[in-house]
């Protein structure tokens, strides 16, 4: 590999990491504030065509690096000597450590302005670390075939790397904690995605990534739509410690065959594993309680599932036309259901509280379930 072509680094920025994109990812952890960068000119001994953004302090004001760090809202630097050094600290302490952070930390790149197929993004810039990259700083990058992140990186902003339609591979380092929303959205040349432990993943990070045949890692958080329109993936295990699949998380992956939900999930969203053609067969924790709608719409190689005690609502439509369906077993858990919800399994074969009802016959299943059940099914 080779570091890219040498051009001088520019003194300005144009976008950075969003703070209402991390937001939304810490939603249900978190909050994660942001300070706005002051940008200086790299003069490294070998000059990359990257813009940085770096923290710096002076006497009079402070301002940091725009990476966002949990638990910490309007909070100024105050130690100039720790800035001067290459580090960065809140509440005047030389190093500052927030849930899941540690940060000293100087630089990220903003924009990249190279051609070339293999990037090393350096460890450091002009004696600053590389701690993040920027919303939008390789968007549309044709050329680009592989890069490799160096170990202080720890966020990878929103569409940072999108419609870098010939990336084939990425090293992430263990200390990247967010890959924001869109991040890799249409590399669809991405073959794997080896993801860091405790990682957090936004919304449509790899969606349409159709050459992406492997995910790994020890994740902790996946925003919807994260892998939708991966229609290489084959197969998908979830971490533990996870309450929720998201809608529209594996939308369309028409050659997932397999997917392991661990126990502690607890709702499987709306469309989150709608027309997964190969899908043939799930086992579903005990702990799920709610099957929104179209959950698995459109499984049409769906042959057999059994819901598991405990659940309690199965949306609309949510396993509609999946036309290979023979064996449904429903628990006495289930009170609510939407309309309609197996719609088009036209070999089905559900069974409810010891009594078995065919395709024709799931009106009065629904009735069964429901006795407040109204909506006539589109087809009978």
């Amino acid at each position: 590999m080779k570091i890219s072509r040498i051009a001088e680094a520019l003194g300005s920025i144009s976008d950075e990491i969003s703070r209402e994109a991390i937001e939304e990812i810490e939603a249900k952890s978190d909050n994660v504030p942001a300070q706005k960068p002051r940008i200086v000119r790299s003069e490294a001994p070998r000059k990359a065509p990257f813009i940085i953004a770096a923290a710096s302090l002076c006497a009079a004001a402070a301002i940091a690096f725009p990476i966002y760090f949990s638990a910490l809202e309007n909070k100024n630097i105050a130690n100039s000597e720790a800035a001067e050094s290459g580090s960065a600290e809140y509440n005047s302490s030389d190093s500052s450590t927030t849930s899941d952070l540690t940060f000293d930390y100087s630089a990220a790149i903003s924009k990249y302005s190279g051609s070339d197929e293999e990037v090393i993004i350096p460890e450091t810039i002009d004696g600053k670390k590389v701690v993040g990259i920027n919303e939008n700083a390789f968007l549309d990058c044709k050329t680009i075939k592989s890069v490799v992140f160096p170990q202080n990186v720890t966020v990878i902003g929103k569409s940072a790397f999108g419609n870098c339609k010939s990336l084939e591979s990425i090293t992430l380092p263990e200390n990247i904690k967010y890959i924001m929303e869109d991040a890799f959205i249409g590399c669809t040349k991405l073959a794997k995605a080896e993801l860091p432990k405790d990682a957090k993943i936004g919304d449509c990070a790899f969606m349409g990534c159709s050459s992406l045949t492997e995910v790994t890692g020890d994740i902790v958080y996946i925003g919807e739509n994260a892998f939708c329109d991966c229609t290489s993936l084959k197969s998908f295990d979830f971490p533990e410690f996870m309450s929720e699949i998201k809608q529209f998380t594996f939308y369309g992956c028409t050659s997932l065959e397999n997917v392991t939900i661990p126990e502690g999930i607890v709702q499987i969203g709306n469309c989150a594993l709608y027309k997964c053609t190969s899908l043939q067969e799930i086992v579903l924790p005990k702990s799920l309680c709610v099957i929104d709608t179209r959950a698995f719409g459109e499984c049409s190689s769906l042959k057999r599932i059994v819901i598991p005690e405990g659940v309690r609502k199965i949306g609309d439509d949510a396993f509609c036309s999946c036309t290979s369906l023979e064996s449904v077993t429903i628990p006495d858990s289930v009170t609510e259901i939407g309309m309609d919800i197996f719609d088009g399994c036209i070999n089905i074969r559900a069974t409810y509280k010891g009594k078995t009802y065919s395709y024709a016959e799931r009106l009065d299943l629904y009735r069964a379930i429901d006795i407040n059940y109204q909506d006539a099914p589109a087809h009978i």
